[in-house]
């Protein structure tokens, strides 16, 4: 590689890293103009290291799944902004159900439930309002929320530590059960695909299981807490399985969970392409592919990673979104397996594609960070919302 692309590259990784002394001092010291057309053709350094380290590994052949090309049915247009819905608070959770529910939750406690319509275009968000419900259940920011995916009922944790279990329903219910087994914030809440289980995870460096009650409707019981050596970040489940994958902030690994009548960990996947228990990114969000074969990492290091469960081994790197160890970034992937959308520090949604690794598509409307984003698979309907308080709905043009 020539010597002013290498110097490009070493500059575009100062500036993403916030080392501005450093990049200054490059351009100085070495007299060589950046160019931003060199920078932008150019995969960033980080990638560059990395598939070389790649390179000196076992050649890895990538499964057909993964080099398929998309067929640019991405979404690419926000059709609706809902900008008053929230009433100015902004908006730190979504989440979709296959009935076309949509839930927000707020900064300031809300969690705000809103009927989506099979055809978005034309309608206006006072129609929506009307037909909306929300709770107060929190004291506090509700971090997270998740929908039952077998029964009409949802789950929130939120910064007052407390989960909450809730009749998903256009009429006021009041909670079904709460739980206060955490003394941090609780960052993830997340059902299993049987809806008969769910985990929790937390600042507080636990996850606690619950299992449902057979007895009696409608009712779920704690039945393990486990703590770790960080606070939890990521929690998912796996297709049509009660396992589940966490990730701890400081942790090198992926722990892999059954999560039947009495829990276990069944193994690890370590995140380090050479296998060695060096931490140098932290696993902020976890996506599980439709297919159930893969499963993608967003970083805190401007890097989603691409990993096979059954193997655990790197296969795959996305780079180009900004996402550094004060963000929260949170990741999807589209229905059909081929694209991945991402949150950045930039106020965009960055769309990829899997078989390239290309950026297809950044999505910005937002006019300031976006905290979540989730996707229907039903609809083909992706929300984002944020900071600016607005929550839009984006599909297929």
């Amino acid at each position: 590689m020539e010597e002013r692309k290498v110097l490009n590259l070493i500059y575009d990784y100062f500036e993403k890293n916030k080392f501005f002394e450093s990049s200054k001092t490059l351009v100085e010291e070495s007299g060589i103009p950046i160019n931003k057309d060199i920078i932008n053709s150019t995969f960033p350094l980080q990638h560059v290291l990395d598939e070389y380290e790649n390179s000196s590994r076992i050649n890895i052949s990538l499964p057909n799944a993964l080099l398929l090309p998309g067929d640019n049915t991405y979404i690419n247009k926000a059709s609706m902004s809902l900008n008053y819905i929230t009433e100015g608070e902004n908006i730190l959770s979504t989440n979709f159900s296959d009935d076309r529910d949509l839930i927000l939750g707020t900064a300031k406690g809300k969690t705000i439930l809103i009927k989506i319509p099979e055809c978005i275009d034309g309608i206006k968000e006072e129609q929506l309002i009307l037909n909306a419900n929300t709770y107060h259940n929190h004291k506090g920011g509700v971090l997270d929320v998740d929908i039952n995916p077998c029964r009409r009922l949802f789950l929130s944790g939120g910064m007052d530590r407390k989960i909450y279990l809730t009749e998903l329903s256009y009429e006021d219910k009041k909670p079904l059960q709460e739980w206060s087994v955490h003394n941090k914030y609780v960052v993830r809440v997340r059902w299993a695909p049987s809806g008969k289980s769910f985990i929790s995870g937390s600042y507080d460096n636990s996850v606690n299981f619950f299992r449902e009650d057979k007895t009696v409707t409608n009712h779920y019981y704690n039945v393990k807490a486990l703590k770790f050596g960080g606070s939890v970040e990521a929690v998912c489940f796996l297709k049509n399985e009660d396992t589940a994958v966490i990730s701890i902030r400081n942790d090198h690994r992926l722990h892999i969970f059954n999560c039947d009548d009495d829990p276990y960990q069944t193994r690890c996947i370590n995140m380090n392409a050479i296998g060695d228990n060096f931490v140098s990114f932290t696993a902020m969000d976890i996506c599980v592919s439709p297919d159930n074969n893969f499963v993608t990492v967003a970083t805190d290091t401007s890097r989603i990673i691409l990993y096979e469960i059954k193997t655990g081994q790197q296969l795959l790197n996305f780079y180009g979104a900004t996402n550094d160890g004060f963000s929260q970034p949170r990741h999807c992937w589209h229905p059909d397996g081929h694209y991945l959308y991402s949150t950045s520090q930039d106020n965009c949604i960055y769309v990829w594609e899997i078989s390239t690794q290309q950026i297809v598509s950044k999505l910005k409307v937002h006019t300031n960070v976006v905290r979540h984003i989730s996707i229907s698979d039903k609809l083909k309907i992706l929300v984002s919302g944020g900071y600016d308080a607005t929550a839009v709905l984006w599909k297929r043009v």
